[in-house]
């Protein structure tokens, strides 16, 4: 799908609950695609981030060049709570780019409301979110680009993003 005729410029952002609830193998597995993602989104010319959200949330900035240094530092699983920082999530957006983003939760977000209507909002401005919720179905309303309910199975998980990052945005 990637870019829209009139489209503005797309990045891509990995979202990952890093709360105890998602379990730390899950984590892992998600993180063993970040190599995979970053390389898809240089291919195309996209900036690429990754955000975790735990206890605290942690935003990498929109990467140009691979950096394992600084994605270590915020691929780290927290196995706490589970808030998302809407400010830092309203954060990623930017007058001249949208973005694409890929979520990976359990749905047990404690802000939920707060989190759904900044989805919401950024939507209706052109960015689109792919949620994969883990074993729970959960409403996220109608702002989700796409939206599967994966199971606990680290390898499925993996399989789904990368199915859907490569059938969907590029």
């Amino acid at each position: 799908m990637g870019r829209l005729k009139g489209d503005l410029e797309r990045d891509l952002c990995l979202m990952v609950d890093s709360s105890g609830s998602v379990e730390e193998e899950i984590f892992e597995a998600v993180k063993s695609v970040v190599p995979t993602l970053f390389q898809m989104a240089n291919v195309q010319k996209r900036r690429f981030g990754v955000l975790t959200f735990s206890d605290k949330t942690q935003f990498s900035g929109w990467l140009t060049s691979y950096n394992p240094r600084l994605l270590g530092r915020v691929l780290q699983w927290q196995g706490m709570g589970s808030e998302l920082n809407t400010t830092i999530l309203a954060g990623l957006e930017s007058k001249n780019r949208n973005y694409d983003a890929v979520m990976l939760t359990d749905g047990q977000i404690l802000n939920m409301d707060k989190v759904v209507a900044t989805f919401y909002a950024s939507a209706m401005r052109g960015n689109r979110i792919g949620i994969f919720n883990i074993e729970h179905t959960i409403p996220w309303g109608v702002f989700a680009a796409h939206y599967e309910t994966v199971p606990r199975d680290p390898d499925e998980i993996k399989r789904a993003i990368l199915k859907y990052v490569v059938d969907t945005l590029f």
